[in-house]
């Protein structure tokens, strides 16, 4: 074997056993892990929605549709994006709503809820988009779920709900209004606001999904918390009402502060305490 120092090595072939050493070291190593690949949320995990309202203007394209450049007749317009061709404009939805629209659809049932004033124009300009298939719920919006006219967000979502059988809590709802954000959190249905600038984006139906999904595990949380109360009250009653609810839970195994001290200011050494005993010595 060849003993002489390793630079001498290198000056007297090239380098060429320092660069095999290097090669073969360098296939030794491990590659590095690749990163990983982003996940996209599943539409059709468990627990989910059963059904997703949209809003239209600035949610679903960026633009008023009740401005007379987006009236009628209409002329779907073929080519990467899909778009419409109006009487005085082109009316070019957001890309990724469309196709969150479409997908999504293909498992859930999906509403609209918008308060522009110009409901043909906007049926028009879904079913030139191909958003609305008549007689089919799994392929788009359903008709039957467009409530489109002027009026409050409590409105329409209320007679969806009346329409569609779905209660509050089991739909999902996106608008670009804090007001109507707010309006529909009040009404017990999860929403979430999206950019008038990007509209509904995956990104912004991931966030809203995994709201609806916390908040249903809230309402889990507080229904085992009612569940519990309802225990320490049975509690009480196995007691048969001869000691208070700390004394029967303290005697029941529990600890659930019987050993707490009471208010002072109800004691003997407090001012209405002592002026009450001197009354009573009285």
């Amino acid at each position: 074997s060849d003993r002489r120092p390793l630079a001498r090595r290198m000056s007297a072939d090239d380098g060429a056993p320092y660069k095999a050493c290097r090669t073969a070291a360098s296939q030794g190593r491990r590659p590095p892990p690749a990163p990983a690949a982003a996940e996209e949320p599943s539409w059709h995990a468990d627990p989910r929605p059963k059904l997703l309202i949209v809003d239209l203007d600035q949610t679903l394209w960026p633009f008023d549709a009740a401005l007379p450049r987006f009236g009628l007749p209409h002329r779907a317009v073929a080519g990467a994006t899909p778009s419409v061709q109006c009487c005085g404009a082109l009316a070019v939805p957001f890309p990724e709503a469309v196709a969150v629209v479409r997908e999504v659809s293909a498992g859930w049932r999906v509403g609209v809820a918008s308060a522009n004033a110009r409901r043909n124009v906007c049926c028009s300009l879904l079913s030139e988009l191909g958003l609305v298939v008549a007689g089919t719920r799994s392929k788009g919006i359903e008709q039957e779920l467009m409530e489109i006219y002027s009026g409050s967000k409590a409105a329409h979502l209320q007679r969806l709900a009346r329409t569609s059988g779905i209660p509050h809590s089991e739909t999902l709802f996106f608008d670009d209004l804090r007001s109507n954000i707010a309006t529909a959190r009040r009404l017990g249905v999860a929403a979430h606001q999206v950019s008038p600038l990007q509209g509904l984006t995956r990104a912004a139906f991931a966030a809203g999904l995994a709201a609806w999904r916390e908040q249903r595990l809230a309402k889990s949380a507080m229904a085992t918390w009612m569940r519990t109360g309802a225990t320490l009250r049975q509690c009480r009653e196995r007691c048969g009402g001869r000691w208070g609810l700390g004394e029967g839970l303290r005697r029941s195994g529990f600890s659930w502060r019987a050993d707490r001290p009471r208010d002072r200011r109800r004691g003997p050494g407090s001012r209405r305490g002592a002026g009450h005993h001197h009354r009573a010595q009285r």
